[in-house]
Formats: structure tokens, C-alpha cells, sequence
């Protein structure tokens, strides 16, 4: 796994207002006198809202017009960090599957559905217990992320909560999702029982 530092870790500088403040002055710096090419209209689509008040107290302090601002980009996205969150799983950083686990219970289902169908394989009971819960969100998108993840998680153990809910399932694309996560599970148990040794699956069989 990748190791996370501590907070108090001296390595670790933070940015306060200060550190904005001589970024603004180090913008204003370069900029020219003001004249009447500060009157134009500036449109702005911040990434996920990342840099929108500073850009914005930028251009004001340096006499131009407040920017225009794109809604749907003005603020920072969940799902952006939905996917993050997950990513973070794949790299095996410390900490990660337990901030998953969180945001699998998040009140936004949007945040629960991202995490659902991204989350890489972890080998961690609690993951899968989590998106076994999930098969009965009330939101369909999330149920079929739900069945999608427990399809990339590989654990047999979800095959009857898979079935019960196809069975009971409304969602044409939640219901899929089940039959095909049902078919992937089935295929690797039979795997995993050719690949134990005869003598052994002759004694399962009797028991």
C-alpha cells in the first residue's frame, strides 16, 4: 500500500490565506495600469469550482469586470470526488477502503452509485457486506452500481443477495446488471472448485 504522512507531518505545508493572498499580489503584479481594456466580459468555467474565488478577486482587484461563471462548473463536483475516493482504493493508499465504506452509506446517491461501480477489488469482507446492503437502495441507479461492484469484487458470498434481488428487481438496467454480476460469480466459483485438489472436492461432494 501507499503510505499516507501523518498531519502533523513537517513535510506537509499547508496553504492558508497568506499563501493566497501573495499569489493574488504576484498576479496583480504583472498586470497592467488600468485603461479601457479592462471593459470586456471574461467567462470562466472553473474545474469543479477549484479556483473560482481567486481568479475572481483577481480580476476585481485589478479592475476588470466580475467574471461570468458557468453554473454547472462553479462548484466543486461530487462525483469528481466519488471517483477519487475510489481511485484512491485502487492505489492501495492506507485509509482508503474505510473512507469507501463511508461514502457507500453518503446521503447523496450519486456519491453512493460512483463508489459502488468503481471501487477496484480490496479482498475486505466489509466491502462487500456494504454493497449487499446496497442491492436494496431505494435509488435504482445505486442498485445496479451495487450489483456492478459486487461483479468486480469477486465474492461468492454475494450470489443469493444477487439472486433474491433480480428476482424482486423492477429496474431493467438494475436487473441486467444482476444477471450478469450472478453469471461472473457462478463462473469463478466453478473455477475456484476445478482448481482444488480431486481428493478434496470428492469430499465436499459427500459432505
Amino acid at each position: 500500500s501507499v503510505p499516507v504522512a501523518a498531519d502533523d507531518d513537517p513535510r506537509i505545508v499547508l496553504a492558508g490565506d497568506a499563501l493566497v493572498e501573495a499569489y493574488v499580489a504576484g498576479a496583480l503584479a504583472t498586470a497592467t495600469p488600468p485603461g479601457p481594456e479592462r471593459d470586456l466580459r471574461v467567462v470562466y468555467t472553473p474545474l469543479h469550482g477549484v479556483g473560482r474565488d481567486v481568479l475572481a478577486e483577481v480580476l476585481t482587484r485589478a479592475g476588470f469586470p466580475p467574471p461570468s461563471v458557468v453554473p454547472a462548473q462553479a462548484d466543486p463536483d461530487p462525483a469528481a470526488l466519488a471517483q477519487a475516493i475510489a481511485a484512491l482504493v485502487g492505489l492501495r493508499v492506507d485509509g482508503a477502503v474505510d473512507l469507501a465504506l463511508a461514502t457507500l452509506r453518503d446521503p447523496d446517491w450519486g456519491m453512493r452509485m460512483i463508489v459502488a461501480s468503481q471501487i477496484e477489488p480490496t479482498g475486505d469482507p466489509r466491502v462487500v457486506d456494504a454493497l449487499i446492503d446496497l442491492l436494496s437502495d431505494d435509488d435504482g441507479y445505486v442498485r445496479e452500481a451495487a450489483a456492478i461492484g459486487l461483479d468486480r469484487q469477486g465474492d461468492p458470498r454475494a450470489l443469493e443477495p444477487l439472486r433474491a434481488m433480480r428476482r424482486g428487481e423492477r429496474d431493467t438496467a438494475a436487473k441486467k446488471s444482476a444477471k450478469r454480476a450472478i453469471r461472473v460469480l457462478k463462473k469463478r466459483a466453478r473455477s475456484a472448485g476445478r482448481s482444488c485438489h480431486p481428493g478434496r472436492r470428492l469430499a465436499i461432494a459427500l459432505a
